[in-house]
């Protein structure tokens, strides 16, 4: 994962003689790129004033580019994700999975173990067994940890910190959802509710570990002066430290991983038969692999 943060106002991306060109209309820095050196796999863009063109949203998705806006607090507001496969038979074994209760236990505490990492009790027998379990599990988590979570507005530089890691980790698992064709709107251990991606929040869950140990360890690298108070939002990262955060969860994410994992969720409901594992089979990309070494852009402080 090596995601583009894009930060700075004024900031405009664009295209011009099939290359996507990223200009700051404020300092007249500009960057482009073809697509064989386009060095990112994704953009992030928070907090953002300036404009994306309709050429580049096209070069974005021609070339398997997603595009994801965060709020204040790192939350996702949207996604502009490739185009890619709808696996209708797998949707509907999903949606078949769900509305059977045995079924749904079953894909449900498969999650589970995996955020855990150990065998659930078998008498937990319901969602809201499982619920309970999961609630206590992580009430001990945070404590060992000495923090109170606080989201969605975070009153302290940790959970603000947390929360724009939470952020980036639903951007991936978001988009392993769409890259498999499953329906991100219907869950198993999350409730399928108006304005809930529960099936993206099912994916998230054995990776938030990861996704925290990440965030403090950068939180311990920033300083008073990497936070501001947004009035109504509480405490969010100012650009720079947003900025540091993107670059260690872009190194220690793997997306190949969450590609694996949500292909064995999706085995729980649909048999092998109908799924194919995209970590192995998948729409055969119109760009390169993304690079991982090389040019790396000095605008905005990525």
């Amino acid at each position: 994962m090596k995601p583009l943060l894009l930060t700075t106002y004024g900031t405009c991306l664009k295209t011009s003689e099939r290359k996507l060109v990223l200009v700051n209309q404020d300092s007249g820095k500009r960057l482009e790129w073809s697509p064989s050196t386009f060095p990112y796999d994704s953009i992030v863009v928070e907090n953002l004033g300036g404009f994306v063109t309709f050429p580049a949203l096209r070069w974005l998705a021609t070339n398997g580019i997603s595009l994801t806006a965060l709020d204040y607090s790192g939350g996702v507001l949207a996604s502009y994700l490739p185009d890619w496969p709808i696996n209708s038979r797998d949707r509907l074994a999903q949606l078949r999975a769900c509305t059977e209760p045995a079924a749904r236990i079953e894909v449900a505490r498969f999650i589970l173990e995996a955020k855990l990492n150990h065998p659930i009790p078998s008498s937990l027998r319901t969602i809201q067994d499982l619920l309970l379990y999961e609630a206590h599990e992580a009430d001990r988590y945070w404590k060992s940890l000495g923090i109170v979570r606080d989201y969605p507005n975070a009153r302290d530089p940790t959970n603000s910190t947390i929360n724009y890691a939470f952020g980036l980790l639903e951007s991936r698992a978001r988009l392993a959802v769409h890259r498999l064709g499953l329906e991100p709107s219907v869950g198993f251990l999350h409730e399928s509710q108006n304005y809930k991606s529960a099936l993206v929040y099912d994916v998230m869950e054995p990776f938030r570990d990861d996704a925290v140990k990440v965030a403090l360890a950068v939180r311990r690298k920033l300083t008073s002066r990497d936070f501001g108070d947004v009035f109504g939002h509480g405490v969010r990262l100012r650009p720079e430290g947003a900025h540091r955060l993107v670059r260690e969860f872009g190194k220690s994410f793997r997306d190949d991983e969450m590609i694996r994992f949500t292909s064995r969720l999706a085995l729980r409901f649909s048999g092998p038969a109908p799924f194919r594992d995209a970590s192995s089979e998948s729409r055969p990309s119109t760009r390169p692999p993304p690079r991982t070494s090389g040019r790396t852009a000095n605008f905005p402080s990525a």
